[in-house]
């Protein structure tokens, strides 16, 4: 097809672009995880959190996950068998264990499994929350409370108000563990990896793109808009 217009090329691009732009992004919370792994009711035996390189995984039917088949699909797609965990980044989640959409929900995770679900916005969240470790960001906060059901720890009974606010209250309002819930977490666990410098967890980010990101015409666009722009200059 012969494109007539100067606008054409850099359009098509643009419009890639903003379809990227709405897409799912990943934010890790590597180094504020690993704090609340390894606050005081750890002891001896905190526990490490380690993202490996994000994986893309195209599937546009995946960026909204609805119901429990498209869930299902989701971890379906996991490329990392356990002890290594999938962290899957998408647009919204909005069911776990309940068959119909439900209001508020970020996350989900397998309770002793290896895969979770988080929602790209609700993991950046950069809402400061207080703890035994200082404040760390709401967005830290899920991932280790969906890290914390594959780790073995369900919800507080009930989904109850704790105080103080603990990391499995469904309300997440703060991320403090109590002893018990850390010794469940260090004998049940078939997650935890260790090596010399001591226990750790190996997560792999994984990103659902609605399509192929493609830099090279994404640049060629670029190019030619900004050779457009240069030309019009001229011309005035």
């Amino acid at each position: 097809m012969r494109l007539q217009s100067p606008w054409a090329v850099p359009l098509i691009a643009l419009a890639l672009a903003s379809r990227l732009a709405a897409a799912a992004f990943v934010t890790t919370n590597q180094a504020e995880m690993s704090q609340i792994y390894g606050q005081p009711v750890f002891a001896t035996t905190p526990i490490d959190v380690r993202f490996q390189p994000v994986v893309t995984i195209v599937a546009p039917g995946l960026l909204n996950i609805t119901t429990l088949a498209e869930l299902n699909a989701l971890f379906g797609l996991s490329p990392v068998n356990a002890p290594g965990i999938n962290m899957f980044f998408v647009d919204s989640v909005s069911v776990c264990n309940t068959p119909t959409p439900a209001p508020g929900i970020q996350g989900c995770a397998t309770i002793n499994g290896n895969d979770i679900v988080v929602e790209s916005v609700a993991a950046a969240d950069p809402l400061p929350l207080a703890g035994p470790v200082g404040s760390l960001s709401a967005g830290a906060a899920l991932n280790a409370h969906e890290l914390a059901h594959n780790l073995g720890l369900p919800h507080i009974p009930e989904c109850a108000p704790s105080v103080p606010p603990n990391l499995m209250d469904c309300l997440l309002t703060g991320y403090e563990l109590t002893a018990a819930q850390a010794a469940t977490v260090l004998a049940n666990s078939s997650v935890l990896q260790s090596d010399p410098s001591g226990l750790f967890v190996s997560i792999t980010p994984i990103l659902i793109l609605p399509i192929p990101a493609p830099p090279a015409l994404l640049l060629f666009g670029s190019a030619l808009m900004l050779g457009w722009l240069s030309r019009r200059r001229a011309a005035h």
